[in-house]
């Protein structure tokens, strides 16, 4: 959006300058919800909304994912275990994990990819998380104990991203996190 403008420079150049610029588009507004949100709500619009910029709001992405905030662990130096992640898939629960003992391995590459997949990254701690000290992600929680992984130091807390994929589960495709937990001694 925006108003035109013209520019005149009289010296420049000795016969002076003169630049006329148009004014901006109207940009585009679409709106969806669910049901399908109705023209007269989107009064004060220009141009007008038409039944072309509202439509009805579908979750078609197959992955999707969210992060926590970094937790707060052991003082000292922990010592990073496992994490378990338990789900219901399609209404039946099941565990992730790391530890294939203790729930379904997580695999995120390739096409044996699973639905659930978890990433953990740690940091140092001094009243919250120090600046610089992330460690790169990881995909199992004992090696956020190995070095390799760290910068300036052992981390003192964690946190999570979660990757799930519906396209790996049969319809009617749905995934519900019960809880996510990370073991440290």
């Amino acid at each position: 959006g925006g108003k035109g403008g013209t520019y005149h420079e009289q010296v420049f150049y000795g016969g002076g300058v003169l630049s006329t610029g148009g004014a901006g588009g109207y940009g585009y507004l679409r709106v969806e919800t669910d049901p399908v949100p109705s023209l007269n709500r989107l009064g004060g619009f220009e141009p007008v909304p038409t039944a072309k910029n509202v439509g009805l709001l579908k979750d078609r992405d197959d992955v999707t994912g969210g992060r926590s905030r970094f937790m707060a662990g052991a003082q000292q130096k922990p010592k990073f275990l496992w994490f378990e992640v338990d789900v219901k898939e399609n209404g039946k629960t099941s565990t992730y994990s790391d530890d294939p003992a203790r729930g379904k391995a997580c695999v995120f590459s390739g096409s044996g990819r699973t639905a659930v997949n978890l990433f953990l990254q740690g940091t140092r701690f001094a009243g919250g998380p120090i600046s610089g000290t992330k460690t790169l992600w990881v995909r199992r929680a004992a090696d956020l104990n190995d070095p390799r992984f760290w910068r300036k130091g052992a981390p003192q807390g964690v946190r999570w991203t979660l990757v799930m994929d519906k396209s790996r589960l049969p319809a009617p495709t749905k995934i519900e996190v019960l809880s996510i937990r990370i073991y440290y001694q």
